[in-house]
């Protein structure tokens, strides 16, 4: 057998017991009567109806994030309302006529119109009276309670006292987290979005500042922060609330400070090598971390994880989350690294959530009554029943209604409606598009429906703006409102004057606007003011405005359950989806919110409640090392250190050994999760195992032999019995059935040790010396076959009974391309290794295991055994084999006789059934087996997080010469690297100890650091380069020097698998020396080629990067005065945060 060709076809033996909208263009102007009477009465009277327009125009396409403009074919005079009445109207029998029942109704109810009206505005003004007294009573009792308790001391402060500041119930789940704050627990508090999690921290806030510690307040997003700062303010009044950002602080010694989760884990840097005594990080005694969700986020969420990880242990935690679907680990991790945690849940929205469904022609329910699922009349065979052609359409009283032949009447059954015909993509796109919904469609439902103020999410800067632009012409606010509105645009421009988006003014006027990151925080700041007000009705935004911003509706749209990427659409995630909706919904204010997802060309009413029935997804780990974190925490002794530092100081900051490091690095969130699930694995896999012990012993010919006794009588199991052992026969009186099968190697030849091992321990066989009849000493050799079925085959010569000269051709599929013996061999190395033994002997074992699909193919052209030539034939069958196959025709005959014979018994079905139970358990087991081999192959894929990230990094940093891993003695290039906030901060610390950087001017430094920080930042699509100002030739020559020094960094992180971003671009380098060197606002954004927000970003990541150059060890002074210099030029309106 060693003589086997390559191409050889074996034939195996196998054991007999073995496996084998289309657009249309805008109606006209939705118009609000300018007189209150005329308004309500419109409104009494009857739904607002929108007159068709024949006049084509650009606004009049449907705005999607997809910027894409459509043309409208025609305009549909149909309405078709009968849904919207039937879910909404309250008086669903009163029908109006068009012509003149609206007229004669304003005159009759014009008094109480306008009585009615006078209740809304002061409805709007008393609920913000209410909200001002709310706060100003909050305030009064929190100095009231904080002065009691310098009185009488702290051990009055109690759930009573913290629940007293607050003229309003208290709910059950910030009662129950309030408390296990109280009991000096840390707390994880995780429930929908709006239901009030923010009390929790404020009632904690209470509590710290009464008993004079300290509280740390930390948020995603800048804006967050100085949301939470003004709100903190009012209630604590301003000396006890500071604000902390990258280049600025604002009373940083103040009882309760307030900055984002970045600002918090570098601080934590700076204490992490501390001694313990050292440990109270500015002697603050809680943190709050809100919207700890964001430990999920790709690129920020290592942030969360290091802050919990760093936190001294005596801090108590209040970690604030919407609801996600592993709380229970989060708070696990939490309490098993840094001490105590209680976790409290909730799912309860203290304003109910609705959702609907708008399309072109109504605004419907999106779920059935129970909320369990869809709408039944949203079902596409409900659409097809409406809109065939056979339908024939009346209308009564502008209503309408479906007209049906008697005929058709009397023959209808229940079961026609849904019996339409299998549409094809192409119809049912055509289908959905013609039911897609202008903006002012859905508009007039939400104003018919009174579900305004709404938030309307679109996924591009660009289509948000058309909306507005599209809605210009539609008035929202009335005469009173748009006047206020008016009023307080000339109060802002006079403050800001470069602040003011004028191409969004006339729509504001007219009650919407626009809210994304292309807008100045400034004029997103007023957008949020007057929406909270009630002076803007509609808000366009992306979906950056549902990260945690307070600025609830009564209604959220979603305009669609996808959003383009560069790779395509991408569908919405529930927790997305959730959280966008959950802006609806104002507390105090509305009974309930509403959520409006619209018909779209790629999304209909099916993928809406696919979504929201999908449950909502785990937090999951994003930790990854950076070059901060491995400096931080293994940096020790300084190569040059401050003289005036004293030895104490020395001793205290010591560094980490790697394997100190390593505990530190593994006590991830992603390790936790990792763990638990391997031990929960594990315990699966066990019982399982047990439980596959067990059935197996139940299907054992004693075990059935022992039910047979049991439940048939003694003269049917004799009978039965007798039968049994006839039917039995022998082994070697029966022929295994072959299969032809392409040789493809022996088992030496592969040289991947995972195949070879699967017969090392196979105790009979290999590596075990066996003495053939002359007593010569030989090693069976294990070879490797594709058979005809797409299975491969492990097996000795024992199982070959034929070989034949034939089979795959000895040349390369392509020119230069391997043999296909080698492909193949390749192919099985890809596979999971799970094969089955399916016969053994003294010589070999034969192993078996299902192919893939890349090797279905080739299992295709396997000869099959007719179409052989005997001239091929290289062993024939022996004449004991072709015996062996009478034997086997005779044996088959006696089989099915004695089947038969015991079919027609009289205990056959009491027999029957033990054999169908054992069937039945037979397949359990193999279900329990499949089962068994993916946890043993989740087990194998579950491994730490982050360490080899760090080792990497760590490597890194050796050859860049900024720190000795194993003297843990940093050099200069690793403490300016440590102390930097960045994504690459390794790379920013080569650029700015650079001595090239001494002979700029402040305002080229600043635009070599905007270089640094320009990632994300982008053009306006529908411009280019030339409309942004170039950086002038020494700023030029500068990037380009540095570019090389770039060059050699990636170099040196490719070798060692880092993938740490490190840019350096000139494309904005231009702009940003420009407004360095004191241009005004209006003349750097005239025919700019970049949103207003964009830049303003730009410049806020350059003057964050300046204002830490002052701070660094290690910096030229020169340098130091430069950027001090630029980062006062930069900072001023209207990019200031500090402004307004």
């Amino acid at each position: 057998m060693h003589c086997l060709a390559p191409h050889f076809l074996l034939f195996l033996p196998l054991s007999s017991a073995s496996r084998h909208a289309l657009p249309h263009t805008p109606p006209a102007p939705l118009l609000l009567p300018s007189h209150p009477a005329q308004a309500q009465a419109q409104a009494r009277a009857g739904p607002l109806r929108l007159p068709s327009a024949r006049s084509p125009s650009r606004a009049a396409a449907p705005v999607s994030d997809d910027d894409e403009d459509e043309e409208d074919d025609e305009e549909i005079d149909i309405r078709d309302d009968a849904d919207v009445d039937e879910e909404y109207d309250d008086d669903d029998d009163e029908e109006l006529d068009e012509e003149s029942g609206g007229e004669e109704e304003e005159e009759e109810e014009g008094d109480d119109g306008v009585e009615e009206l006078e209740e809304e505005e002061g409805g709007r003004e008393g609920t913000a009276a209410r909200r001002r007294r709310s706060e100003e009573y909050k305030s009064q009792r929190v100095g009231k309670l904080v002065a009691e308790v310098r009185e009488f001391g702290e051990d009055i402060i109690d759930y009573n006292e913290l629940a007293g500041i607050y003229d309003f119930p208290i709910d059950k789940f910030q009662r129950l987290a309030i408390q296990a704050f109280l009991r000096g627990s840390s707390v994880v508090v995780s429930a929908p979005t709006s239901s009030g999690k923010t009390l929790i921290a404020e009632a904690a806030a209470v509590a710290t500042v009464a008993r004079g510690r300290r509280l740390f307040y930390t948020t995603p997003l800048k804006a967050l922060s100085n949301q939470k700062f003004r709100d903190f303010r009012n209630t604590f009044g301003d000396h006890n609330v500071g604000l902390l950002t990258g280049d600025s602080a604002i009373n940083k010694d103040a009882q309760i400070l307030i900055m984002t989760t970045e600002i918090l884990r570098n601080m934590l840097y700076q204490s992490v090598g501390m001694a313990a005594s050292e440990g109270r990080l500015f002697q603050v005694d809680v943190i709050v971390l809100d919207e700890v969700h964001y430990l999920s986020d790709i690129s920020r969420g290592t942030v969360w994880e290091e802050t919990v990880i760093y936190c001294p242990k005596e801090v108590q935690l209040i970690c604030l989350s919407a609801t996600v679907a592993n709380p229970d680990e989060l708070a696990g991790w939490i309490g098993q690294i840094h001490g105590k945690t209680e976790l409290v849940t909730s799912h309860k929205r203290p304003v109910p959530l609705t959702w609907h469904f708008s399309k072109k022609f109504a605004l419907v329910p999106l779920l059935d009554g129970k909320g369990k699922k869809m709408n039944r009349k949203l079902r596409m065979s409900h659409f097809q029943n409406l809109s065939s052609p056979k339908s024939e359409f009346y209308y009564v009283k502008g209503k309408r209604k479906l007209r049906t032949t008697k005929n058709e009447q009397g023959n209808r059954s229940p079961l026609d409606i849904s019996k339409q015909v299998q549409l094809s993509k192409h119809e049912l796109t055509n289908m959905r598009r013609s039911q897609v919904p202008l903006i002012r469609d859905t508009l007039s439902q939400l104003w018919e429906n009174d579900m305004l103020p709404a938030i309307w999410f679109i996924f591009s800067r660009r289509g948000c703006d058309a909306a507005v632009e599209y809605l210009e012409d539609c008035r929202l606010l009335h005469d009173c409102e748009a006047s206020e509105v008016e009023l307080e645009l000339k109060r802002f421009r006079m403050q800001y004057p470069d602040a003011i988006r004028e191409s969004a003014v006339k729509g504001l006027l007219r009650g919407v606007a626009a809210h994304h990151a292309g807008c100045l925080p400034l004029w997103k700041s007023f957008i949020e003011e007057l929406f909270q007000r009630g002076l803007v009705k509609v808000v366009f935004a992306t979906e950056t405005l549902a990260a945690g911003i307070n600025m609830p509706a009564r209604t959220s749209v979603i305009s669609s359950l996808s959003k383009r990427i560069d790779a395509g659409r991408q569908l919405l995630t529930p927790n997305e989806l959730f959280q966008m909706a959950g802006r609806a919904g104002r507390r105090g204010i509305d009974t309930v919110g509403h959520s409006v997802l619209v018909q779209t060309t790629y999304e209909g009413p099916e993928e809406c409640c696919d979504v929201i029935f999908a449950g909502l997804e785990p937090l999951v780990s994003q930790f990854t090392a950076s070059y901060g974190m491995v400096l931080n925490l293994l940096a020790g002794s300084k190569v040059t250190h401050n003289q005036k530092e004293s030895d104490d100081i020395k001793v205290k900051r010591s560094g980490r050994t790697l394997e100190e490091a390593r505990k530190l690095v593994e006590q991830s969130f992603g390790n936790y999760v990792g763990s638990n699930v391997m031990v929960a694995a594990k315990e699966e896999l066990e019982r399982i195992q047990s439980e596959i012990q067990y059935l197996s012993s139940e299907i054992t010919d004693e075990s059935i032999d022992r039910k047979c006794r049991e439940e048939l009588s003694e003269e049917d199991y004799a009978e039965i019995s007798l039968l049994q052992k006839k039917l039995k026969y022998k082994d070697k009186d029966s022929v295994q059935h072959t299969i032809p099968a392409v040789f493809i190697g022996s088992l030496s030849s592969f040289a991947d040790q995972k195949i070879v091992s699967l017969v090392e321990n196979d105790s009979p066989v290999a590596g075990k010396q066996k003495v053939d009849n002359e007593g010569q000493q030989y090693y069976p050799s294990y070879y490797v076959a594709l058979s005809s079925d797409n299975s491969w085959y492990l097996f000795t010569e024992k199982w070959i009974k034929a070989v034949y000269k034939t089979g795959l051709p000895a040349v390369p599929s392509a020119e230069g391309g391997p043999l296909p013996r080698e492909t193949l061999k390749q192919l099985l190395l890809r596979e999971d290794m799970m094969w089955d033994k399916i016969a053994k002997s003294e010589y070999g074992s034969l192993l078996c295991m299902d192919g893939s699909l890349d090797t279905w193919s080739w299992s295709l052209n396997v000869p099959v055994l007719n179409s052989l030539s005997e001239d091929d034939e290289v062993e024939r069958f022996s004449q004991e084999h072709q015996d062996a196959v009478e034997c086997h025709k005779q044996q088959r005959k006696k089989v099915s006789q004695l089947k038969k014979t015991i079919r027609s018994t009289k205990g056959f079905k009491e027999f029957q059934k033990i054999i169908d139970m054992r069937n039945f358990t037979k397949e359990k087991i193999e279900r329990l087996e499949a089962r068994s081999r993916r946890l043993t192959r989740r087990i194998r894929q579950i491994e730490p997080t982050g360490w080899k990230e760090f080792l990497q990094i760590s490597k890194v940093i050796q050859e860049a010469r900024a720190l000795d891993i194993n003297t843990q003695v940093i050099y200069p290039l690793g403490e300016t690297a440590a102390a930097i906030r960045g994504e690459n901060e390794l790379w920013l610390a080569m650029v700015l100890r650079n001595k090239v950087l001494l002979d700029l001017k402040p305002s080229q430094l600043a635009a070599i650091c905007g270089s640094l920080v320009s990632e994300g930042i982008k053009l306006r699509p529908w411009k280019n380069s030339s409309y942004v100002y170039e950086p002038s030739s020494v700023v030029t020559g500068v990037i380009n020097y540095l570019e090389e020094q770039r060059n050699s960094l990636v170099d040196l992180q490719e070798k060692h698998s880092v993938k740490i971003p490190c840019e350096i671009d000139a494309q904005f380098a231009g702009m940003v020396e420009a407004w360095a060197s004191g241009l005004t606002w209006r003349e750097i954004m005239m025919d700019s080629a970049m949103d207003d927000g964009d830049l303003a970003r730009l410049l806020r990541r350059t003057i964050d990067l300046l204002a830490q150059i002052p701070k660094l060890p290690d910096i030229d002074p020169v340098l130091q005065k430069n950027a001090q210099i630029a980062c006062n030029i930069m900072d001023r309106v209207p990019i200031s945060e500090l402004a307004g």
